[in-house]
């Protein structure tokens, strides 16, 4: 396999990639994983025991996550739109994808499945956050520190691949 060597055809190679999973996160791909992420949480709380739980629904036009829970015998549910949490997921995907063009592919195979592994369980940790939000202030906490970093993380797990496997780089004057 040729791997692309020059700067100027891995911008466009990782432009177009992202597009391509804007556009298919834009006409399905979300759902699928919202879906996957309410699994996964809703499993979580079978497993502990608790009578939270958690739905995806797309309310006017809005994909939303619907967290059931019980609070002193009362039932409530409150809504969390997707947006920040969830976008940043194609800034993952779309460079975990363009580093099988750029490097060896069982290596790049090993990026893909530690950073999707840590940025599924940051995600995973800010959904069961959601559930204690009214009653708990640590909690709360982790939500209102979470809530607006998802793009942050994303972009530390990029630039940390990029420092320990340059794929971007100056070439020295000569």
């Amino acid at each position: 396999m040729t791997y692309l060597t020059k700067n100027k055809s891995r911008f466009l190679v990782l432009i177009l990639i992202s597009l391509v999973i804007f556009v298919l996160w834009q006409y399905g791909f979300q759902t699928i994983y919202a879906k996957f992420l309410t699994a996964g949480a809703n499993l979580y709380f079978y497993i502990v025991g608790s009578d939270t739980s958690i739905a995806f629904n797309i309310d006017q036009n809005k994909p939303t996550f619907w967290i059931f829970l019980v609070i002193d015998g009362q039932q409530f549910r409150f809504p969390q739109e997707l947006g920040a949490l969830l976008q940043p997921t194609v800034m993952i995907l779309a460079w975990q994808l363009f580093l099988f063009f750029v490097l060896k592919p069982l290596h790049a195979f090993k990026l893909l499945g530690i950073n999707l592994v840590i940025f599924i369980a940051i995600q995973f940790l800010f959904i069961i956050q959601l559930t204690g939000y009214h009653t708990s202030n640590i909690q709360k906490f982790i939500y209102e520190f979470l809530v607006g970093n998802f793009y942050v993380i994303a972009l530390i797990l990029i630039i940390k691949d990029n420092i320990f496997n340059p794929v971007f780089r100056l070439k020295p004057k000569q």
